[in-house]
Protein backbone atom coordinates (compact mmCIF):
# COMPACT_ATOMS: atom_id res chain seq x y z
CA UNK A 1 0.00 0.00 0.00
CA UNK A 2 1.64 3.35 -1.53
CA UNK A 3 0.64 6.55 0.36
CA UNK A 4 -1.44 8.74 -1.72
CA UNK A 5 -1.40 12.36 -1.96
CA UNK A 6 -4.24 14.01 -2.41
CA UNK A 7 -4.19 16.78 -5.21
CA UNK A 8 -7.25 19.50 -5.62
CA UNK A 9 -10.58 18.56 -6.37
CA UNK A 10 -11.88 18.70 -9.90
CA UNK A 11 -13.96 21.70 -10.79
CA UNK A 12 -15.95 19.39 -12.88
CA UNK A 13 -16.92 17.85 -9.32
CA UNK A 14 -16.92 21.14 -7.50
CA UNK A 15 -19.75 22.69 -9.76
CA UNK A 16 -21.69 19.14 -9.98
CA UNK A 17 -21.79 19.10 -6.17
CA UNK A 18 -23.82 22.32 -6.14
CA UNK A 19 -26.61 20.29 -7.53
CA UNK A 20 -29.36 19.67 -4.94
CA UNK A 21 -29.81 16.51 -6.23
CA UNK A 22 -26.04 15.45 -6.80
CA UNK A 23 -25.36 11.71 -5.71
CA UNK A 24 -22.22 9.66 -6.08
CA UNK A 25 -24.10 6.86 -8.02
CA UNK A 26 -26.30 9.20 -10.21
CA UNK A 27 -23.09 11.13 -11.20
CA UNK A 28 -21.67 7.36 -12.14
CA UNK A 29 -24.70 6.36 -14.41
CA UNK A 30 -25.88 9.41 -15.44
CA UNK A 31 -23.62 12.38 -15.57
CA UNK A 32 -20.60 10.46 -17.08
CA UNK A 33 -18.95 13.12 -18.19
CA UNK A 34 -18.06 14.63 -14.66
CA UNK A 35 -17.58 10.66 -13.82
CA UNK A 36 -15.00 10.92 -16.33
CA UNK A 37 -12.68 13.59 -15.12
CA UNK A 38 -12.99 12.55 -11.60
CA UNK A 39 -11.62 9.07 -11.98
CA UNK A 40 -9.10 10.67 -14.35
CA UNK A 41 -8.11 12.75 -11.76
CA UNK A 42 -7.58 9.97 -9.26
CA UNK A 43 -5.50 7.98 -11.79
CA UNK A 44 -3.56 10.91 -12.18
CA UNK A 45 -2.70 11.19 -8.73
CA UNK A 46 -1.90 8.01 -7.85
CA UNK A 47 0.13 7.17 -11.22
CA UNK A 48 -2.11 4.56 -12.46
CA UNK A 49 -1.61 2.12 -9.73
CA UNK A 50 -3.77 0.82 -7.77
CA UNK A 51 -4.79 1.92 -3.83
CA UNK A 52 -4.42 -1.19 -2.15
CA UNK A 53 -2.01 -3.93 -4.16
CA UNK A 54 0.03 -1.51 -6.64
CA UNK A 55 -1.02 -3.21 -9.28
CA UNK A 56 -0.60 -0.99 -12.98
CA UNK A 57 -4.12 0.12 -13.69
CA UNK A 58 -5.84 2.64 -16.87
CA UNK A 59 -9.23 4.17 -17.16
CA UNK A 60 -11.02 0.95 -18.13
CA UNK A 61 -9.57 -1.66 -15.81
CA UNK A 62 -9.80 0.58 -12.79
CA UNK A 63 -12.87 1.83 -10.99
CA UNK A 64 -13.62 3.90 -8.27
CA UNK A 65 -13.36 3.04 -4.69
CA UNK A 66 -14.80 5.09 -1.37
CA UNK A 67 -12.95 4.74 1.76
CA UNK A 68 -15.43 4.93 3.57
CA UNK A 69 -18.45 2.78 2.00
CA UNK A 70 -21.23 5.03 0.03
CA UNK A 71 -23.69 2.87 1.28
CA UNK A 72 -22.98 3.98 4.72
CA UNK A 73 -21.70 7.63 4.39
CA UNK A 74 -23.87 9.25 1.53
CA UNK A 75 -23.52 12.18 3.18
CA UNK A 76 -19.33 12.39 1.76
CA UNK A 77 -20.15 9.66 -1.13
CA UNK A 78 -18.69 12.89 -3.33
CA UNK A 79 -16.22 14.42 -1.01
CA UNK A 80 -13.03 13.64 -2.76
CA UNK A 81 -10.90 12.96 -0.23
CA UNK A 82 -12.99 9.75 0.47
CA UNK A 83 -12.50 8.71 -3.11
CA UNK A 84 -9.47 6.17 -4.69
CA UNK A 85 -8.93 4.37 -7.81
CA UNK A 86 -8.21 0.57 -7.17
CA UNK A 87 -8.36 -2.75 -9.71
CA UNK A 88 -10.79 -4.95 -10.19
CA UNK A 89 -9.16 -7.16 -7.60
CA UNK A 90 -9.14 -10.51 -10.12
CA UNK A 91 -12.87 -10.18 -10.99
CA UNK A 92 -12.41 -10.84 -14.22
CA UNK A 93 -9.93 -13.72 -13.89
CA UNK A 94 -12.35 -15.02 -12.01
CA UNK A 95 -15.63 -14.84 -13.99
CA UNK A 96 -13.41 -16.36 -16.56
CA UNK A 97 -12.59 -19.09 -14.26
CA UNK A 98 -8.27 -18.43 -14.44
CA UNK A 99 -8.68 -18.26 -10.53
CA UNK A 100 -10.68 -19.34 -7.40
CA UNK A 101 -13.36 -17.03 -6.01
CA UNK A 102 -11.60 -17.16 -2.53
CA UNK A 103 -8.61 -15.78 -4.47
CA UNK A 104 -9.99 -12.29 -5.12
CA UNK A 105 -8.42 -8.84 -3.63
CA UNK A 106 -8.67 -5.50 -2.96
CA UNK A 107 -12.23 -3.55 -3.42
CA UNK A 108 -13.39 -7.09 -4.84
CA UNK A 109 -13.54 -8.86 -1.34
CA UNK A 110 -12.99 -4.99 0.95
CA UNK A 111 -16.73 -4.48 0.12
CA UNK A 112 -18.09 -2.17 2.85
CA UNK A 113 -15.49 -3.08 5.70
CA UNK A 114 -14.07 -0.17 6.87
CA UNK A 115 -9.67 -0.33 6.53
CA UNK A 116 -7.66 0.10 10.04
CA UNK A 117 -4.70 1.27 7.69
CA UNK A 118 -5.42 3.12 4.83
CA UNK A 119 -3.41 5.10 1.46
CA UNK A 120 -4.12 8.41 2.80
CA UNK A 121 -2.39 7.38 5.97
CA UNK A 122 1.28 9.03 5.99
CA UNK A 123 2.31 6.17 7.83
CA UNK A 124 0.70 3.28 5.36
CA UNK A 125 4.42 2.23 4.01
CA UNK A 126 5.95 1.70 7.03
CA UNK A 127 2.75 -0.72 8.29
CA UNK A 128 3.92 -3.82 5.73
CA UNK A 129 6.91 -6.07 4.62
CA UNK A 130 7.41 -8.73 1.82
CA UNK A 131 9.15 -11.95 2.03
CA UNK A 132 10.78 -13.06 -1.36
CA UNK A 133 8.46 -15.47 -2.12
CA UNK A 134 5.66 -12.70 -2.34
CA UNK A 135 4.01 -12.93 0.61
CA UNK A 136 2.95 -9.87 2.96
CA UNK A 137 3.06 -9.30 6.14
CA UNK A 138 1.45 -6.84 8.32
CA UNK A 139 3.47 -4.89 11.03
CA UNK A 140 0.77 -5.19 14.25
CA UNK A 141 -2.90 -6.12 14.61
CA UNK A 142 -4.32 -3.10 12.44
CA UNK A 143 -2.18 -3.61 9.62
CA UNK A 144 -2.82 -7.82 9.74
CA UNK A 145 -6.35 -7.00 9.89
CA UNK A 146 -6.40 -4.97 6.67
CA UNK A 147 -4.73 -7.70 5.13
CA UNK A 148 -7.52 -9.99 6.04
CA UNK A 149 -9.75 -7.77 4.63
CA UNK A 150 -8.45 -6.81 1.24
CA UNK A 151 -6.96 -10.35 0.86
CA UNK A 152 -3.42 -9.48 0.37
CA UNK A 153 -2.03 -12.67 0.82
CA UNK A 154 -4.30 -14.06 -2.04
CA UNK A 155 -2.20 -16.80 -4.04
CA UNK A 156 -3.26 -14.82 -7.00
CA UNK A 157 -1.55 -11.25 -5.91
CA UNK A 158 0.90 -12.54 -4.16
CA UNK A 159 2.51 -14.69 -7.23
CA UNK A 160 2.30 -11.19 -9.36
CA UNK A 161 4.42 -9.44 -6.29
CA UNK A 162 6.85 -12.73 -6.94
CA UNK A 163 6.90 -11.95 -10.27
CA UNK A 164 8.14 -8.69 -10.33
CA UNK A 165 11.69 -9.80 -7.56
CA UNK A 166 11.91 -12.44 -9.97
CA UNK A 167 12.55 -9.83 -12.82
CA UNK A 168 15.17 -8.64 -10.43
CA UNK A 169 16.94 -11.47 -10.17
CA UNK A 170 16.93 -11.68 -13.84
CA UNK A 171 17.68 -8.38 -14.95
CA UNK A 172 19.25 -7.00 -11.91
CA UNK A 173 20.18 -2.84 -12.04
CA UNK A 174 23.91 -1.51 -12.56
CA UNK A 175 22.50 0.70 -9.35
CA UNK A 176 20.17 0.01 -6.62
CA UNK A 177 19.95 3.11 -5.69
CA UNK A 178 19.32 5.20 -8.92
CA UNK A 179 16.79 2.25 -8.98
CA UNK A 180 14.95 3.40 -5.60
CA UNK A 181 14.68 6.56 -7.61
CA UNK A 182 13.29 6.03 -10.23
CA UNK A 183 10.69 3.89 -8.35
CA UNK A 184 10.09 6.48 -5.97
CA UNK A 185 9.68 9.14 -9.30
CA UNK A 186 6.45 8.76 -12.12
CA UNK A 187 7.76 8.40 -15.07
CA UNK A 188 7.42 10.92 -17.96
CA UNK A 189 4.39 9.19 -18.93
CA UNK A 190 2.67 10.09 -15.36
CA UNK A 191 2.76 6.62 -14.23
CA UNK A 192 4.65 4.77 -11.40
CA UNK A 193 6.22 1.33 -12.07
CA UNK A 194 4.21 -1.46 -11.49
CA UNK A 195 4.49 -2.40 -7.37
CA UNK A 196 6.56 0.16 -6.87
CA UNK A 197 6.55 0.36 -3.08
CA UNK A 198 6.64 -3.65 -3.32
CA UNK A 199 9.94 -3.23 -5.06
CA UNK A 200 11.26 -0.66 -3.26
CA UNK A 201 10.66 -2.62 -0.16
CA UNK A 202 12.32 -5.55 -1.31
CA UNK A 203 15.46 -3.56 -2.51
CA UNK A 204 15.60 -2.08 1.03
CA UNK A 205 15.57 -5.34 3.00
CA UNK A 206 16.79 -7.87 0.66
CA UNK A 207 20.11 -6.32 -1.52
CA UNK A 208 21.03 -2.84 0.41
CA UNK A 209 20.81 -4.44 3.72
CA UNK A 210 22.70 -7.17 3.06
CA UNK A 211 25.76 -4.50 1.60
Amino acid sequence: MKYIQKNSEPTALLNYKKNSDATYLKMKNTDRKVYKEVKESLLDEQGYICCYCCRQIQYASSQIEHIYPKSDYKEIDLDYDNLLTCCDGGKKDRNERKIASSEVCCEARKLSEILPVNPLMTECESKFLFSRDGDIIGIGAEAEKTIRILNLTSPYIANLRKGAFNNYKLNPPADWNVELQKLNNKKPSGEYIEFCFVLKNYIKNFILNKK
